[in-house]
């Protein structure tokens, strides 16, 4: 259905040499295109290469996004947001004893390099155009556009990342629990270009913000007070994280919650959970040297619940050597 709608619009846009924005307006909503929910994409390649020995491990991945989608039945306007990073690694751990309680400690240090798009206007990384504003920045009758096409931003940089694990033993299972501090010290030097001229940029100074998270991992089961569902589900694994540091104040953005369940000889491996306030759901494949893993997910980009969620579905293959 979604690509329908999006063979319709390219219809449409194709012919907008014979149409005025008014008639372009109404061609779209008559086909019932808008709203056209966010679409989105994402490629991860990761690790692109790695090596690890015990205390050490150096590798790089790298990833690209594009999100986006037409609003508004009265002034119809895109949304859209991309960008792609490229990142090598280079990680350090070591285990020690605090009173008596085994700790292992890590610091990682990376170079990063992200492009995404430009908006002239706000300077942020959304281009929200007018539908009548693109066909008018391609057409002689509307050639008055005030739009500005979008530009794009390359930002380089490196960061520190630090985090620590212990195991612990509760009353309902045991596991472990951590914390991790992400781009500690994390400059970044951005390099606008406009669209109108590549000699056209603008370098600014700036830096990853830092984020700091705990997190509670367990194996568990179901109280024996619960006898039917007790039995029948048995051990399984559960996890919660929680950013106390964050650029997000909604608190369901900050929480992370998750289960996972190994059935059928345990080459079967069930997930559920939590991310951001909506729900999560998977499954994964082990086949001993070949794991395939299948998982849906909800991202908000918004700055609340509910603003501007989009839906992700991954596939991914790892061959274990």
């Amino acid at each position: 259905e979604l690509y329908n709608k999006y063979q319709k619009l390219t219809d449409i846009l194709s012919d907008q040499d014979s149409l005025s924005n008014q008639d372009l307006i109404q061609k779209v909503n008559e086909e019932g295109l808008v709203p056209l929910n966010n679409f989105g994409y994402n490629m991860y390649m990761s690790p692109i290469l790695s090596l690890t020995t015990p205390g050490f491990g150096i590798g790089a991945f790298a990833q690209a996004h594009i999100d986006g989608g037409l609003y508004d039945k009265n002034a119809p306007y895109f949304e859209a947001r991309a960008n792609a990073d490229v990142a090598p690694m280079i990680g350090f751990s070591r285990d020690i004893s605090f009173q008596g309680q085994p700790i292992a400690i890590g610091f990682s240090g990376y170079y990063v390099e992200r492009f995404r798009l430009y908006n002239p206007q706000d300077g942020s990384d959304t281009i929200s155009p007018l539908l009548t504003d693109l066909v008018g920045n391609n057409s002689e009758e509307d050639s008055e556009s005030s739009y500005e096409l979008p530009g794009y931003v390359n930002s380089k940089g490196y960061g520190i990342n630090l985090g620590a694990l212990t195991p612990v033993q509760t009353p309902i299972g045991n596991g472990h629990l951590g914390v991790a501090f992400n781009n500690v010290f994390a400059p970044i030097e951005e390099t606008i270009t406009s669209s109108n001229s590549l000699a056209d940029t603008e370098t600014n100074s700036t830096s990853i913000p830092m984020t700091a998270t705990i997190g509670l991992g367990l194996d568990t089961s179901l109280p024996k007070f619960i006898p039917f569902f007790s039995d029948l589900i048995g051990n399984f694994t559960a996890a919660i994280d929680y950013k106390f540091i964050s650029i997000d104040n909604s608190l369901f953005k900050r929480l992370y919650m998750g289960i996972e369940k190994r059935v059928l000889w345990e080459r079967v491996i069930l997930r559920g959970g939590l991310n951001q306030g909506f729900f999560t759901g998977g499954i994964g494949l082990d086949l001993w040297l070949l794991r395939l893993d299948y998982a849906s997910f909800t991202e908000e980009l918004g700055t609340e619940i509910g603003v501007k969620p989009i839906t992700y579905h991954v596939v991914q293959a790892s061959i274990l050597l």
